[in-house]
């Protein structure tokens, strides 16, 4: 894996020099302070299976000897870089905004793959909980720069809901929001606030440049963002000063 083109891809060195395999605009490896994952692994006719990000999404791909990269259908927006692949059946802990992480294999056999759940992080009680799935909120911030956020409504909340709004700063700081079903989020809507999660500078998920353009400016762009996000949704109604709080960990 290298970031040299400006994103982490797979690249191939052949004894004299390193080559991509398949560039894409996307992260094939998670934030580089992360130790010990596998965001790929090998089929047995060769082909390569890929956890790919791309802003706050996961996807798969099988990439093949040409280099040729096929997308995998599959109902998950998250995948964590546990990558396990055998024969043609590959083993990932993967998540949606209305299903919380699961062990699941995907048998990549002739057709459509073929999904086995092989075990569930929620209780079954859970299974028929309403939940806020988030929007995309796209906003301009200093210097022509745009963030993404995820923003859940109050759960049942109507198109014109008005509430008290926490913003959530991810930790790393280079980690990322995830587009995963998130029950510290779910408590909250379920109580009448409305949660947004901010991909702000240094996130990963957006290549290179972008994650290394907070080196230096910890605590500043971060926070300037989140800021950002905040006063656009004071600006667009949806909701009120003295009602907005910031949070983060790590």
């Amino acid at each position: 894996m290298s970031d040299r083109d400006g994103w982490w891809n797979l690249f191939r060195w052949d004894g004299q020099e390193v080559r991509a395999i398949a560039p894409i605009t996307g992260e094939c490896a998670a934030e580089p302070w992360e130790l010990g994952y596998a965001s790929y692994d090998f089929l047995d006719d060769g082909r390569i299976a890929v956890a790919v990000q791309q802003g706050p999404r996961h996807r798969l791909v099988l990439v093949d000897q040409r280099g040729a990269v096929s997308p995998v259908d599959l109902p998950y927006t998250s995948i964590k870089p546990y990558v396990a692949a055998h024969g043609k059946t590959v083993a990932l802990i993967a998540s949606s905004s209305t299903a919380a992480p699961q062990v699941v294999l995907v048998h990549l056999t002739e057709g459509e793959p073929r999904l086995q759940v092989l075990a569930r992080s929620e209780h079954a009680q859970l299974a028929g909980t309403a939940v806020s799935t988030p929007t995309e909120l796209r906003v301009q911030v200093a210097e022509g720069r745009e963030v993404v956020a995820l923003v859940y409504a109050p759960t049942g909340s109507g198109p014109a809901w008005r509430a008290p709004v926490i913003v959530r700063a991810h930790p790393g700081p280079t980690a990322s929001c995830l587009l995963r079903l998130d029950w510290q989020a779910q408590f909250f809507t379920s109580r009448g606030f409305a949660v947004v999660d901010v991909d702000y500078l240094g996130s990963t998920g957006y290549g290179r440049a972008f994650r290394e353009s907070l080196y230096g400016r910890w605590g500043l762009d971060d926070v300037a963002d989140c800021r950002a996000v905040a006063e656009h949704l004071l600006a667009a109604g949806r909701t009120v000063p003295g009602q907005v709080f910031i949070r983060g960990a790590s």
